[in-house]
């Protein structure tokens, strides 16, 4: 192309200089090459992003064939209200659907009932998580039952499941939007009254980051809007526990909620989770035994199943995994 347009400007400076072009002539000509190669540019750009853009076409018609992992029943069937069977995981086993993924959870059986906060603790594999995606119903489980409410959750439909359930993981979500609106997602169909708002902040032991904003719960968060309050990785954490507070959900799970708080916070909000959960079921996966402590009872993974169960005194009288790691993690502060 570009040998085409230096071919074609050097017949015209020919022309020009033979006198067969006057000036106007040779500005007109000119003129039209920078428009023409221009837009025939911008043609062949378009074509060339239309074939990069084509190569993806074949995964997303692939995406939109996929078959979900999850089905929903014709007739689905209501979780009670309120939860008087709480949550059961019976025999429980499941493999992530790779070819090389180990059995994340097996035969694993745990009852947890309405008022109790259990804490689960494990190394890194045991299938804390995946139960946790199990009972939300990411998956459904190869062998065994999951029930809410004494209700297998494959005869539930998934989006009354989920609006029953709250979640904090250990990378949760920052909106930078309104102190008002980042609470308000924890249940959007909630009005975010200045009262909701303020008893979700109190329960997180976020309270007090009101007052130092300038616009109060209508101030903006973080830095992505001019004039919006930045927050530290502590504050953002007390938020997104706000939002779970604000949500309002029959069964609470945390994972690792507390991980950017500092020791004296930490202990604050525990002691303040306990007693908002008021009948409510609380599942905590954590690996910081100071956090577990507050639990009715304690359960102890390896290998995708229980092998200690039992309060903080009863597993230290044990003296076996859960008393190792907690004298572990002790030491280091004697």
């Amino acid at each position: 192309g570009g040998v085409l347009v230096a071919l074609a400007y050097a017949v015209v400076a020919d022309r020009g200089l033979s006198g067969r072009l006057s000036v106007g002539d040779l500005a007109l000509v000119i003129g039209a090459f920078a428009v023409v190669t221009g837009q025939l540019g911008s043609f062949l750009s378009a074509i060339f992003r239309i074939d990069q853009s084509a190569t993806f076409l074949a995964d997303y018609f692939s995406f939109l064939q996929l078959e979900p992992l999850v089905g929903v029943v014709e007739h689905p069937t209501p979780i009670p209200t309120p939860l008087e069977q709480g949550v059961r995981f019976e025999g429980v086993s499941f493999t992530y659907p790779s070819p090389d993924s180990p059995t994340a959870v097996k035969h694993f059986d745990l009852e947890i009932r309405p008022g109790e906060l259990i804490a689960l603790v494990g190394e890194n594999g045991a299938g804390k998580t995946t139960l946790v995606k199990l009972l939300l119903r990411f998956y459904d489980a190869d062998e065994g039952t999951v029930r809410v409410g004494g209700v297998d959750v494959r005869d539930v439909d998934p989006a009354d499941l989920r609006s029953r359930i709250g979640v904090l993981f250990q990378d949760f979500a920052r909106p930078e939007v309104s102190v008002r609106q980042n609470i308000g997602l924890g249940r959007v169909e909630r009005e975010p009254t200045d009262a909701a708002v303020l008893d979700a902040l109190t329960a997180a032991r976020a309270d007090h980051l009101v007052p130092k904003m300038r616009d109060g719960l209508d101030t903006s968060i973080g830095r992505l809007f001019e004039g919006g309050h930045d927050l530290s990785g502590g504050e953002w954490q007390r938020l997104a526990l706000a939002r779970l507070m604000f949500r309002s959900a029959d069964i609470w799970v945390l994972d690792e909620p507390t991980s950017s708080l500092d020791a004296e916070a930490e202990a604050a909000i525990f002691t303040n989770l306990r007693e908002q959960l008021r009948g409510r079921i609380g599942i905590v996966i954590s690996h910081r035994f100071s956090t577990v402590r507050v639990a009715d009872r304690i359960a102890v993974m390896s290998d995708g199943a229980i092998t200690e169960l039992g309060t903080h005194e009863d597993l230290i009288a044990l003296g076996g995994t859960y008393a190792r790691l907690f004298e572990l993690q002790a030491s280091a502060y004697r």
